[in-house]
């Protein structure tokens, strides 16, 4: 009986021993907080960035320490040289081949290669209050082609400590605030962002994109996504700034064609509002809305302002379009000429001598003519052709034959 007891007795020890006892891969910083500012620029398929860590609090000592002893002889000082030494593990972890974004770092480094200048608190007594500072530079190439990106992959702000000596110094358990860019000039583009625990801003432009990830996490992992491709037909920056400006000039031309074509005056909310369209359609580009959104927005707006400028214009729409030409007014017909008496318009010797035929010469002298004749006049008033005797005597009171008018021939 007691053999079994002691056996018992012995696993229970050994399981509060195993329950109490810190484990191997414990980590480091509790309490502290580390700051990164990464960057990847990319012009086509080549580019370069950079990556900046602060580390703050008490785990800046415990990095210290862990270079001098693990690098160096444990004097209580990191040298120049202990500081390389660590830094040189940092340049190989960043250059194994590391995808992240749109870029493969290919060579990485400090910013201007001077242990001095690139970093901060680095060097000197383990002991000091100091935060720590480092500042790389890395080359880097396009990926070659799409795939989903995991933005939450922390081996770029977790290299500083993976290059610490031991694995329970290698995990940072602090807080983490992460500031990645992403600078994409060219065809390439992101798309379909997934965010977990991150947060992802974009900004697109005429084959251009930039996309900003944040993360704040204490010990912990996110699972934040996005879409590379390095040509898509639907989110290419600069194929959708093409189709931006197609549309936008289509929808700005329908209401200057209609209104000038159907000579209208002009209505300024319809102009204002295909303005305001195209305004509209380049905030959801600029600011980074999904490429299918732009190609459909995009042609939407301008078959809205083709049936807008239509219907006022052309449709006259309840008559918002006002025409343009001035409308001629329409003269009252002239009233029917009331009925004279035949003498009213052939009366005096004044219109006799305008209408009646005249005998060339000069006026004969009031006198009778001892041969009389025959001569043929037109009756002003009906137009008539009628025979009077003309015996040489002026002036010479005739009258119409046909309509009885009469006046006085005077040669």
């Amino acid at each position: 009986m007691k053999h079994p007891a002691l056996a018992l007795s012995s696993a229970l020890a050994l399981i509060a021993l195993a329950a109490f006892s810190p484990p191997a891969s414990a980590g480091i910083g509790s309490g502290s907080r580390m700051t990164v500012d990464s960057q990847t620029r990319m012009l086509d398929t080549e580019g370069g960035g950079f990556v900046n860590w602060e580390i703050f609090g008490p785990v800046a000592t415990l990095v210290r320490l862990n270079i001098d002893r693990g690098y160096g002889d444990g004097d209580g000082n990191v040298t120049p040289a202990e500081a390389q030494s660590y830094i040189n593990e940092v340049d190989l972890l960043l250059e194994n081949y590391i995808f992240y974004g749109s870029a493969r770092i290919a060579r990485s480094s400090l910013l201007t290669k001077d242990i001095n200048t690139d970093t901060a608190g680095l060097m000197g007594p383990v002991n000091s209050s100091k935060a720590v500072e480092i500042h790389f530079y890395f080359s880097a190439n396009l990926r070659v082609e799409g795939s989903v990106v995991d933005f939450g992959d922390q081996r770029i702000p977790m290299a500083a400590f993976h290059a610490l000596k031991g694995e329970a110094n290698q995990t940072f358990v602090g807080v983490l605030e992460w500031r990645h860019t992403e600078i994409v000039v060219g065809m390439a583009s992101f798309s379909g962002t997934n965010a977990d625990k991150g947060h992802f801003s974009r900004f697109r432009g005429p084959g251009i994109e930039l996309l900003w990830y944040s993360l704040t996490i204490t010990n912990g992992t996110s699972k934040d996504q996005a879409r590379f491709d390095t040509f898509s037909v639907v989110q290419c920056p600069l194929e959708l700034f093409v189709v931006l400006c197609v549309f936008g000039a289509f929808t700005l031309w329908f209401p200057r064609h209609f209104m000038r074509s159907r000579k209208m005056f002009k209505v300024r909310w319809l102009h204002l509002a295909a303005i305001l369209l195209v305004v509209l359609a380049a905030v959801l580009l600029f600011f980074g809305a999904d490429g299918l959104i732009i190609w459909f927005f995009s042609p939407l707006f301008a078959v809205l302002s083709f049936v807008l400028s239509w219907g006022i214009y052309s449709a006259r729409w309840k008559g918002i379009a006002k025409s343009a030409v001035p409308t001629v007014p329409v003269r009252p017909l002239a009233p029917a000429p009331e009925p004279v008496s035949p003498m009213q318009e052939v009366t005096t010797e004044k219109q006799w001598a305008e209408h009646l035929p005249t005998v060339e010469g000069e006026a004969v002298p009031a006198a009778r003519s001892p041969l009389p004749s025959k001569r043929d006049l037109r009756c002003p008033r009906c137009k008539g052709t009628f025979s009077v005797e003309d015996n040489g005597t002026r002036p010479l009171a005739i009258k119409c034959t046909l309509c009885g008018a009469e006046g006085v021939l005077r040669k």
